[in-house]
């Protein structure tokens, strides 16, 4: 009995395993998937990138060397050809007023000093006008040189007890020196008008003409009236 059961389970089972192989060689349809469950079509992977390969810097471009262009020497211009300036118009010169009557200049002891004596040297005089009559307030003007040495000074004309008036006087050194036209005095207005031409006149080295004498006067009266002494008072 014992062996009749297990001889029927031995068949059963292999009834069973010829039924499964029989069926494991039919193909089962796959199901279609539903579309909450459709899956999504996977993308090839993106190729990654390629690794930054460190490339060397072009070589700087050498330029090929530039010629310099030879110095040129500056050529010397012609020089300008001088043009003819015409020559300015002069300004008619004022006719003077005064002049020296031809008795001056004249040369004295130093009168009007006697405590200086020989220690002075100077000139002195007076101005008058077409009636004789002493001039005051007249510029004089000393200029030029005595004895290599530049003289200057200037005065105006007025009353003197020593040469009266009209008069003027210009000291021209400690002592008396010789010199022969260098030196000369002339008139002016108060407004530096001129109103005569130098008057050159010369010194002596003697004590005994240290004093020089030069008086002015109209041109107009130099011819009827020549001589115009100065006032002398001692």
């Amino acid at each position: 009995m014992k062996r009749t059961l297990f001889l029927t389970i031995v068949l059963l089972g292999m009834l069973l395993t010829l039924t499964a192989c029989n069926r494991g060689g039919e193909e089962t349809p796959e199901p279609s998937p539903s579309p909450e469950t459709a899956t999504v079509p996977a993308y090839p992977e993106a190729e990654s990138p390629t690794p930054f390969e460190e490339t060397a810097a072009p070589a700087e471009a050498t330029l090929p060397p530039t010629s310099v262009p030879p110095t040129r020497t500056p050529t010397a211009s012609p020089a300008p050809t001088a043009t003819a300036i015409p020559p300015t118009p002069t300004a008619t010169p004022v006719p003077y007023v005064y002049g020296v009557p031809r008795e001056y200049p004249a040369r004295t002891a130093n009168f009007a000093r006697p405590e200086q004596g020989c220690n002075w040297m100077g000139i002195a005089g007076q101005v008058f006008d077409e009636d004789g009559v002493p001039v005051n307030n007249l510029v004089v003007e000393l200029g030029g040189s005595i004895a290599g040495n530049p003289v200057a000074g200037m005065t105006i004309t007025a009353d003197s007890d020593a040469y009266g008036a009209g008069s003027y006087e210009i000291q021209l050194g400690e002592q008396p020196r010789a010199s022969v036209g260098t030196a000369w005095v002339r008139l002016y207005d108060l407004e530096g008008t001129p109103l005569s031409a130098p008057a050159y006149f010369s010194t002596s080295p003697s004590c005994n003409e240290n004093l020089i004498i030069l008086n002015f006067a109209p041109l107009s009266t130099l011819v009827q009236n020549p001589v115009y002494l100065p006032l002398i008072n001692r």
